[in-house]
């Protein structure tokens, strides 16, 4: 029992969340930056001895003191603010219904194109090779892009069915065969279902519905198929509701 409005606490809210994760993401960002420019200076004026069989970092060399002190302080603070970036970005997606684990590509994205640009600004300024940072930024740029890349399929892959929903062709399509799929502890409903196009090609298509939504979908029970005629084979362009049987609108429950 609480005598607060849930609705009133930031913590719980989409919006305050989202920014609070964007400004933890570039303050992230930033440190990363500092930890690239001043660890690849520590680690290319690093000595390195052989302590039983194993190469330890004994020194550093030929490397501004503020420098090396800088580049300790970052290597031990770096994660906290990763961390928490990660959490409240979890939190926002968590409540958005957007894919919480997407936190884990933004967190090592942003470390490793951070500390990339941090060693290639080094470089410029120092002997600090810039291959591996240039690799380490390219890695990271290309971890970015991953999520944007898919909410871009996604987004298309919506519009297609959304045409096809509205103006696509309208075939007769029968259930052959039902089986269950377990994806993230979501049971769904996995029909295939066999109808002929306007060309009178026979083909097929799958489709899921998750056991929440009370419908078990029968061998032999037939749907409403709509389908692009321009590209009868692109299954993202395939649009057939699994909740609403012919037979059942049949007997006005729809």
């Amino acid at each position: 029992m609480s005598t607060v409005n849930p609705a009133h606490r930031w913590w719980r809210r989409e919006r305050p969340l989202r920014n609070l994760a964007i400004a933890l993401w570039i303050v992230s960002f930033f440190i990363c930056i500092a930890l690239g420019w001043a660890g690849s200076q520590y680690f290319a004026g690093g000595v390195w001895s052989n302590w039983g069989n194993e190469y330890r970092l004994t020194g550093v060399e030929g490397v501004p003191e503020q420098v090396v002190r800088l580049a300790e302080i970052l290597f031990m603070l770096v994660l906290l603010p990763l961390l928490a970036a990660s959490a409240a970005d979890f939190g926002y997606r968590y409540r958005a219904g957007q894919g919480p684990a997407w936190f884990l590509a933004y967190a090592s994205g942003i470390a490793l194109l951070g500390g990339g640009i941090g060693g290639v600004i080094a470089s410029t300024t120092t002997e600090v090779s810039a291959t591996i940072p240039i690799v380490l930024a390219v890695l990271g740029a290309a971890v970015l892009a991953i999520h944007p890349i898919c909410m871009r399929i996604k987004a298309r892959r919506t519009g297609r069915q959304a045409w096809s929903r509205m103006r696509g062709t309208l075939a007769d399509a029968v259930v052959t065969q039902v089986v269950t799929r377990t994806t993230s502890d979501v049971h769904r409903w996995e029909a295939t279902l066999q109808y002929v196009d306007d060309e009178g090609t026979t083909r097929w298509h799958r489709a899921a519905i998750p056991f929440s939504a009370g419908v078990t979908p029968k061998v032999g029970q037939r749907y409403e198929l709509r389908y692009d005629p321009d590209r009868p084979g692109r299954r993202s362009s395939i649009y057939v509701d699994l909740g609403r049987p012919k037979k059942w609108r049949s007997r006005g429950r729809y």
